[in-house]
């Protein structure tokens, strides 16, 4: 199979929602979208450089390989380098299960939608730019 014609798209938006209940994990009642200082202008889009500095105390939700956290009242679910990176392993490793032996290092094509949350400006790691797009470029065969 020729990966070159396989597209996928990747979005670097946290998405949060403002709740209601008490405690930390799923199915909390919630009042609406959540906004942590309404950066962005959406309702319940919230950028990762808003959240990357609470990511030690974030949980990572592994059958869906994505990460969560709640700050104050907003249960926010992100991107991070580990969920892009295994989201990549992962779709490449079922396009070769699904459709016979590919190289390992046969390119394939990638979108990123609101490239613009990252961490452009290195707010959390000092002199780590773009950690997500890196972590998608390091994914990539």
């Amino acid at each position: 199979m020729d990966l070159s014609h396989v597209c996928f798209t990747v979005s670097f938006r946290a998405t949060g929602y403002h709740v209601v209940d008490k405690g930390f994990g799923y199915y909390l009642k919630t009042s609406g979208p959540g906004n942590l200082n309404r950066y962005t202008g959406d309702d319940g889009v919230i950028a990762y450089r808003q959240v990357c500095k609470s990511e030690s105390i974030a949980s990572r939700q592994a059958t869906h390989y994505c990460s969560y956290v709640r700050i104050n009242q907003t249960w926010v679910a992100f991107e991070d380098q580990w969920s892009i990176t295994r989201k990549v392993q992962e779709s490449l490793k079922l396009l070769r299960q699904t459709r016979g032996n590919v190289p390992a290092d046969q390119p394939f094509c990638v979108g990123v939608w609101d490239l613009d949350l990252d961490d452009y400006k290195a707010s959390c790691t000092p002199k780590k730019k773009w950690p997500l797009l890196e972590a998608l470029a390091a994914a990539m065969p």
